[in-house]
């Protein structure tokens, strides 16, 4: 019976590390998820400057992708 109680809450533990590695890979997943989509629109907001000539500069440029 204590062999048995060792083996099962040994498989606990390791469902249980398991289901957390899966978790903070999805949240990780959902964090790149999230700066890819933050990065693709500063890049659009400036491209967006320069073909409105709101920005004529690299210098400009470079602070419109700051924001």
């Amino acid at each position: 019976t204590d062999i048995k109680e060792v083996k099962d809450s040994a498989v606990t533990k390791t469902e249980d590390a398991a289901k957390d590695v899966k978790d903070a890979t999805k949240k990780a997943a959902e964090d790149v998820k999230d700066a890819t989509e933050k990065g693709a629109k500063k890049v659009e907001n400036a491209a967006k400057a320069v073909k409105d000539g709101t920005v004529k500069t690299a210098k400009e440029v470079d602070a419109a992708l700051k924001k």
